[in-house]
């Protein structure tokens, strides 16, 4: 398993997969790779994340978003339709068809 940049650390999530999401793309964002999403983030469930996000606590994720090699920190809104490779800092809003 690949190792994922999550805060300033680098570590390999193999031995807790347990922080590790899956989803089927009809309740829940579809799972690409190594993610790690926070239990207080709100993902929309037409989401596409991975492979290598991280999203940090309270962010927010719209609809039809596709995140790729992506880290999120805390309090981050992003809006629908956002397709992004980035580092997104605290309290950071991105707008709609991004």
């Amino acid at each position: 398993m690949k190792p994922m940049i999550f805060g300033s650390k680098l570590k390999h999530l193999a031995h807790v997969p347990h922080l590790l999401t899956e989803g089927d793309g009809t309740k829940s964002a579809t799972i690409i790779g190594n993610v790690y999403i926070h239990p207080s983030a709100k993902v929309h469930p037409t989401a596409k994340i991975g492979p290598n996000v991280s999203i940090s606590v309270d962010a927010d994720i719209g609809a039809g978003v596709r995140l790729i090699n992506f880290i999120i920190l805390d309090d981050v809104k992003i809006n629908e339709n956002v397709v992004i490779h980035s580092i997104v800092g605290w309290k950071c809003s991105i707008g709609r068809w991004s």
